[in-house]
């Protein structure tokens, strides 16, 4: 079945990537405050997409490797494949994850959330906001590179509701 909220779910992972795919490693770790660089903000949607795919949904424990991109944590400047990498580590988990869900999982509540209020379905839809939060983030930091700040809010025209 097709769920929607899942495809625009992966819109939006779509855009994320067509957002870093020209930046360059140098490019992805330049500070622009009170903006994030790419290479974490990257890094930093990694770890929430494992924190509401694995932690919150499957009761999955955070890699150590997510902690220089949690909330509040200060600038830093990994290279860009590593965070590319972590990156595609966890929507390749996720993916399959997806895949076996059906919309009644969306509207459970998680039994492993610590908040143990939200269903899977709001929790989805938090992360995608955040995404565009931060796609926007991004775009704003290609402007200040001298790059095509992007293409915010179109994705995939194929795509029907």
């Amino acid at each position: 079945m097709d769920i929607k909220i899942i495809d625009q779910y992966r819109i939006t992972n779509n855009q994320v990537l067509n957002y870093i795919d020209d930046v360059t490693d140098e490019e992805s770790k330049l500070i622009f405050e009170p903006l994030n660089c790419i290479s974490w903000t990257l890094g930093h949607l990694a770890r929430y997409n494992n924190l509401t795919f694995a932690a919150r949904s499957r009761g999955v424990e955070i890699p150590n490797e997510f902690k220089d991109f949690e909330n509040g944590a200060p600038h830093s400047q990994k290279d860009l494949s590593y965070v590319k990498g972590l990156w595609h580590k966890t929507l390749s988990d996720t993916e399959k994850f997806l895949d076996g869900l059906n919309e009644n999982d969306l509207v459970k509540v998680l039994d492993n959330d610590s908040y143990n209020v939200d269903n899977l379905g709001t929790v989805m839809t938090r992360m995608i906001f955040h995404s565009w939060n931060h796609l926007g983030e991004i775009a704003s930091v290609r402007q200040l590179i001298g790059k095509n700040p992007g293409n915010p809010g179109y994705g995939k025209w194929d795509w029907k509701y």
